[in-house]
């Protein structure tokens, strides 16, 4: 049985993350108002034996005209409108429940041609390699 996750259940899910041999360090904070989506699948005698959760991230794009003025001048633009951005991203929405606290995160995707010539510049931005491989579901 499916059903929303609720706080009793926290025990038996952190004794499935530790046998799966998950690191502490990528236990979510499930109290977070970002993830939407809270569920568990219930067996007998009420056993939790899976749980799925959602959580809002954000995605960063850059639009950039690249004939416009000099690389020094366009890479100082960029960097003061990644720092606004972040900055932005992370603060309180107080119109909507669900980004009451703001961004946790802001992941960033590179076509692999630019990797090696624009990973430096993220990185210097402050964004790190994620340590996990990235998927996505598209929902039509």
């Amino acid at each position: 049985m499916i059903r929303e996750y609720n706080a009793l259940d926290e025990k038996s899910l952190r004794a499935i993350h530790v046998r799966s041999g998950l690191p502490a360090n990528c236990w979510p904070n499930l109290n977070n108002p970002l993830y939407i989506a809270r569920l568990v699948d219930v067996e007998e005698n009420n056993r939790v034996v899976q749980g799925g959760f959602i959580k809002l991230t954000g995605e960063a794009y850059l639009l950039l005209d690249h004939d416009y003025d000099t690389p020094e001048r366009r890479w100082d633009i960029l960097q003061k409108l990644t720092v606004k951005a972040l900055f932005e991203a992370g603060q309180p929405r107080f119109g909507s429940l669900a980004l009451s606290n703001g961004l946790e995160d802001v992941s960033a995707w590179l076509p692999p041609s630019l990797v090696k010539s624009f990973w430096p510049r993220l990185k210097s931005l402050g964004f790190e390699p994620s340590p996990w491989g990235s998927y996505t579901a598209l929902l039509k």
